[in-house]
């Protein structure tokens, strides 16, 4: 029996040389986490259709149903990771489980970790078995308008909110002169993604700002609630014995959030000669950057007509091509920087 709550992980050789393809029930949530090879390679897109190709090479179709759980599970139950017990209540119901359902929710009232969240997940999986039109109908609702493709100028609206946190609206104004006087549509489109990516680099103002958000779950919190970090502190972090890269360390919430709450009052800094954190190069590196990538996009907007699309598309989505923050951002850019040294010549 297999249980594929990452498909990635589901169709891997190790666990596809465990099966016995001629008795092998498969139940497999369709939705593909690129994690584990997106840290690996940035640009891979794993896509479902090949991976569920690939395990029905080794397992006759017959003996594998599938379901999105995850999509299902954000909507239905406030958590992605509800996915996975959504999966085991989608076996279980199918009978392929050689444990009775009762069992099964007693172990999770047993392990004591989010029993409402993971006993509805549970619970809407055996749904999804019996009567999957059922569950869709109410999660669609809910689900719409994360995948929804926002227009360009809808784009360019929420970055420029989001520069505004980030910093004032002098940034957000900038940002919007230049990437509105691209009249193509689909190269103004990339520029507005690369121009932003630029502008809004993590820093420490801004790790503080995030940090102290408050994400809207749509599940109520009740009761003590410990934070817990896991932070690289530029100042005093640790280094990695086998990588020689910073090592995150563990601090309890109550520590640092007065230097979040500081931090965040502090962001006028940013840029300035009061700014400590400024002087690294690698902050000095991505204030260049942004610099350079604001004035590309207002040459481009200058050009109008004249502007070689196809180039300039190709030239901004390198920015997009580098993924990651700190040692690991800066290693991605490396694959890219002979490229952008040439894309600056044009």
């Amino acid at each position: 029996m297999l249980i594929a709550c990452d498909l990635l992980g589901g169709v891997s050789d190790e666990t596809l040389k465990a099966l016995n393809a001629g008795t092998a029930q498969v139940v497999a949530n369709t939705r593909v986490e690129p994690l584990p090879h997106f840290a690996k390679d940035p640009s891979a897109r794993p896509e479902a259709g090949l991976l569920m190709a690939r395990l029905s090479s080794f397992v006759p179709a017959q003996q594998v149903t599938t379901a999105a759980t995850s999509d299902l599970a954000e909507a239905l139950v406030g958590d992605g990771i509800g996915a996975n017990m959504m999966l085991v209540g989608f076996a279980a119901q199918q009978g392929l489980l050689p444990v009775a359902v009762e069992a099964i929710e007693q172990a999770i009232r047993l392990n004591r970790v989010a029993i409402e969240m993971n006993l509805a997940a549970f619970t809407w999986g055996r749904w999804l078995a019996v009567d999957p039109d059922r569950v869709r109908a109410v999660a669609a609702p809910l689900l719409s308008p994360a995948f929804e493709e926002p227009s360009t100028d809808d784009l360019i609206d929420m970055h420029c909110n989001e520069l505004v946190a980030y910093q004032n609206q002098a940034l957000a104004d900038a940002y919007r002169n230049a990437v509105t006087r691209i009249d193509d549509a689909n190269l103004r489109r990339v520029a507005a993604k690369s121009l932003f990516k630029a502008l809004a680099y993590k820093d420490e103002y801004e790790v503080a700002r995030l940090m102290l958000a408050k994400p809207d779950t749509g599940i109520p919190v009740t009761g003590r609630v410990k934070r817990f970090y896991y932070l690289a502190p530029p100042i005093f972090s640790l280094r990695d014995a086998g990588t020689g890269k910073p090592a995150k360390i563990k601090l309890p919430g109550w520590t640092i959030a007065p230097a979040f709450y500081l931090l965040r009052r502090l962001k006028w800094l940013r840029g300035g000669p009061l700014d400590v954190f400024g002087y690294s190069a690698e902050r000095k590196f991505e204030r260049t950057l942004a610099a350079e990538i604001l004035a590309m996009v207002r040459a481009i907007g200058d050009l109008g007509e004249d502007a070689d699309k196809a180039t300039a598309t190709e030239d901004l989505e390198l920015v997009l091509e580098v993924k990651g923050f700190g040692h690991v951002k800066q290693r991605n850019w490396q694959r890219v920087a002979s490229r952008w040294q040439e894309a600056k010549k044009r």
